[in-house]
């Protein structure tokens, strides 16, 4: 796939949740190099700032879960969180590994308007191409990163999907639901504002979160969403398009 569609993409995309982190670490170079080989179409991944204003892939705002240390990555220089996490990548790096193989979506962690502007300034020099998707959490980030980034393409991660029409009318194309408010009706609300539907699957806890099983991602794809986000993207491009040893057997 060239770039994010603007459009319904001609078959659901597969989205890889901090990278195939079913199977590796995640936000790690082998959990993205993992989801390119099980064949995602695009790879999500956190964006935080260092204190020395470097973009970074890292889903918590301080290194408790990750590293038993409440330290916070705002806190510390690209240095010091490397000491604590040897694993943690720049969005450089990141971008680097896997726009020439897959799609990525950055999902914004910021907020406050200096860090969006800041995070702004270092991301413009990345060669994104319409395939980095920037992920944005609120209307304001929207209209920011819409007046600094205006080519990148803009995916909605609102919390409240009555501000989807706001992201429609300036120019995103992209809206998440997450699973259990993924209803055919929700899902037709969207694309009636011109939005594709990318649903994240698994529930918005630290446990459950992009983690489902073949049957209920089955009637996911039965609703017909423009893409699935999971920990596992083998799982879902199995479930998609099974192996030809699975299909059944045909008369000769």
């Amino acid at each position: 796939m060239d770039r994010w569609p603007a459009h319904h993409p001609a078959r659901i995309l597969i989205g890889a949740h901090r990278g195939d982190s079913r199977n590796w670490p995640e936000n790690s170079q082998a959990a993205f190099a993992g989801a390119i080989a099980a064949g995602a179409d695009f790879i999500e991944t956190d964006v935080r700032l260092t204190a020395d204003a470097v973009p970074v892939a890292c889903h918590d705002a301080d290194f408790a879960r990750l590293c038993e240390d409440d330290r916070r990555l705002c806190d510390l220089t690209l240095a010091q969180a490397r000491g604590l996490h040897p694993a943690l990548c720049t969005i450089a790096e990141v971008a680097a590994q896997v726009v020439p193989q897959a799609l990525l979506l950055l999902d914004i962690k910021l907020t406050a308007a200096s860090d969006l502007t800041a995070m702004a300034d270092t991301l413009a020099p990345i060669p994104a191409n319409g395939r980095v998707a920037l992920g944005l959490r609120s209307p304001d980030a929207v209209r920011i990163l819409q007046s600094h980034l205006p080519d990148w393409p803009r995916l909605g991660l609102f919390a409240d999907p009555s501000d989807y029409p706001m992201l429609a009318a300036h120019g995103g194309t992209w809206a998440r639901l997450w699973q259990k408010d993924a209803t055919a009706k929700a899902i037709a609300r969207l694309r009636a504002l011109g939005l594709n539907v990318v649903i994240m699957t698994g529930q918005p806890t630290a446990r459950s979160v992009g983690i489902i099983d073949r049957e209920t991602l089955t009637a996911l794809f039965d609703r017909k969403p423009q893409a699935v986000m999971l920990n596992d993207p083998g799982l879902a491009v199995r479930t998609a398009h099974p192996p030809f040893s699975q299909a059944p057997d045909q008369e000769t």
